[in-house]
């Protein structure tokens, strides 16, 4: 899914509430960061997901309208929705697909199979 994603011009971040030195040797460690063209993790002065977000956006000179953070937890969700970004729910990581809900995510997806089809809709 990421190279797919990758491979058809999407670019891709990470924002993790995880420490970001330790966010890269995990996405390292699973031979998947190469697909990434950042990693925005906590550190000292920001660590709520939407801080980290903005930062990401700003960093990277995107325009909110174009963002769009793919979460497994209500966290992600609230972290989006309060960055101004739209939000994609998926149901195969740690969150609930009601919390997901609940949190207002505007897509739910339960297949990673079925990204690439749901980005288009949204």
């Amino acid at each position: 899914m990421l190279r797919d994603l990758s491979a058809s011009g999407y670019d891709l971040y990470i924002t993790t509430s995880k420490n970001e030195p330790m966010a890269i040797v995990m996405l390292t460690e699973l031979g998947i960061i190469k697909y990434f063209k950042a990693v925005y993790g906590a550190r000292p002065n920001c660590y709520h997901k939407a801080d980290l977000i903005r930062t990401c956006l700003t960093e990277n000179q995107i325009n909110q309208s174009y963002a769009l953070i793919i979460g497994d937890t209500s966290f992600d969700i609230i972290g989006g929705k309060t960055a101004g970004i739209k939000t994609l729910g998926v149901t195969w990581g740690f969150g609930l697909q009601h919390d997901l809900q609940a949190s207002g995510a505007d897509a739910i997806c339960h297949s990673p199979k079925d990204i690439k089809k749901i980005l288009k809709s949204l």
